[in-house]
């Protein structure tokens, strides 16, 4: 679980948070889940607002995937790809 608390200017609190974290298989391989929470409290401590902001599903790379990069993979033309001069380089997005 990942937690995370912010004071604003406001006085107010805010707090993010992951809950329902498990694994999933899919049929492009396992699948990592959860959900993200924002808690907002009051100067007084009273609960303002809380909500699920986000749901995340990301599938979890082989460890063959974890290895590969641009430079490893053998693909020419992906379009992740970025040519600056005769050097290959990452695309930052």
């Amino acid at each position: 679980m990942v937690s995370f608390t912010a004071r604003a200017a406001s006085a107010q609190t805010i707090e993010l948070y992951s809950t329902n974290e498990r694994s999933e298989g899919s049929s492009d391989g396992p699948l990592r889940i959860n959900q993200v929470h924002r808690r907002i409290r009051a100067r007084s401590g009273e609960v303002t607002d809380e909500r699920v902001i986000a749901e995340n599903r990301r599938r979890v790379l082989s460890s063959e995937e974890l290895s590969s990069t641009c430079f490893s993979c053998g693909e020419d033309r992906c379009p992740r790809r970025q040519r600056t001069g005769t050097h290959a380089t990452k695309d930052p997005t």
